[in-house]
């Protein structure tokens, strides 16, 4: 009896193993992962191009970088947590060692890809009602275009519960609209998968498609 419970118990432990390992190397690092340990090439290898220039400016933006780029400057002063030239305009002041070091390791990981300066450029548009519509909006913005052709679409919330929300993908071209599904993580919300079915989601979150 002890022997068959044990027997259950590592495999209980090897498929958790497993599937965490899985979730955490399909979905590409937050800030909050940046500034609180050294990034791995497994933690970046899921980021797309325009996902990598994404999060190694964020570092700079969180401590008030001036852009000169004016795509980025708008980026991020859509976000409330933004502060312009605060504490400096270069965003290099209070930084830690983590973010330090991670921002010279996506830099490099962008130039072993042979990423192009401006891959963040976004061709999606949207238009949110409330900060958590645009937290919404901005975190699937980012997966479709990590995630599609280089086209132009427009972003839409369907519906919005507690934990999970469903963006509409429209296209602006004669192409099948998408949906993109989100769960909020820790606090954050994180894009989980994009399709024109999803068919599993709507067996395990079926009130998010009624």
């Amino acid at each position: 009896m002890k022997t068959t419970s044990i027997k259950y118990l590592l495999f209980f432990l090897l498929v958790s193993f497993v599937f965490i390992g899985s979730v955490s190397a399909t979905t590409c690092p937050i800030y909050e992962t940046v500034k609180s340990r050294i990034l791995t090439a497994s933690d970046l290898s899921s980021c797309g191009c325009g996902e990598l220039e994404l999060l190694r400016n964020e570092v700079y933006a969180r401590h008030g970088r001036v852009f000169n780029r004016k795509d980025l400057q708008s980026f991020f002063e859509k976000h409330s947590w933004y502060q312009r030239g605060v504490p400096d305009k270069t965003g290099t002041a209070g930084q830690n060692r983590f973010e330090q070091k991670n921002v010279v390791k996506i830099l490099n990981t962008e130039k072993t890809r042979a990423c192009k300066k401006g891959s963040s450029k976004s061709k999606g548009t949207y238009s949110a009602k409330s900060a958590e519509d645009k937290e919404i909006l901005e975190v699937a913005l980012q997966y479709v275009d990590a995630n599609s052709a280089d086209i132009k679409y427009k972003l839409k919330i369907l519906k919005k519960l507690d934990k999970w929300a469903l963006v509409d993908v429209i296209p602006l071209q004669e192409l099948d609209p998408h949906m993109v599904i989100l769960e909020k993580v820790g606090g954050f919300w994180k894009a989980r998968e994009m399709g024109t079915l999803l068919v599993e989601w709507e067996e395990k979150v079926p009130e998010l498609f009624k």
